[in-house]
């Protein structure tokens, strides 16, 4: 298994995304759909004197949703992401984090580090987006 594949199996028992299909670095123009997606950025965090290593693995939760001037349309959306990045606080607090023992990896903590944002419009459906980090230790 790999990190990203674990992500999306916790992602996936998240409510918000309940009966949805979550992609994996592949957003259709559909709206309703959802992709994890890799951030590039440094893994290593900090580099411990016992050889162990904090790493990052950053990644954003993109949704292609339905985009109009309908204002409660929109608080919708709003708190579809608001709920999402509760949930995400929430499972952190309880360290109910994604599972990494396959690869050998213990996850440390999971973090919203850019709210829902929107990103793009096309005429019918934007691309919101929340961006997210995971913190894990990786022994040498």
């Amino acid at each position: 298994m790999s990190i990203i594949k674990s992500v999306k199996n916790y992602l996936e028992s998240c409510p918000n995304f309940a009966g949805k299909t979550v992609n994996i670095n592949y957003l259709p123009s559909e709206r309703g759909s959802f992709s994890i997606e890799n951030v590039p950025k440094n893994p290593v965090v900090k580099r411990y004197s016992d050889g162990e290593c904090l790493m990052q693995f950053c990644f954003l939760i993109a949704g292609r949703i339905v985009y109009d001037r309908d204002v409660l349309e929109n608080l919708r959306i709003s708190q579809f992401f608001e709920e999402f990045e509760s949930w995400i606080e929430a499972q952190n607090s309880a360290k109910k984090l994604p599972d990494l023992s396959d690869l050998g990896f213990t996850a440390e903590a999971i973090e919203v580090t850019n709210s829902g944002t929107l990103y793009d419009t096309a005429r019918t459906s934007a691309r919101f987006q929340t961006e997210l980090r995971l913190l894990y230790k990786k022994k040498n």
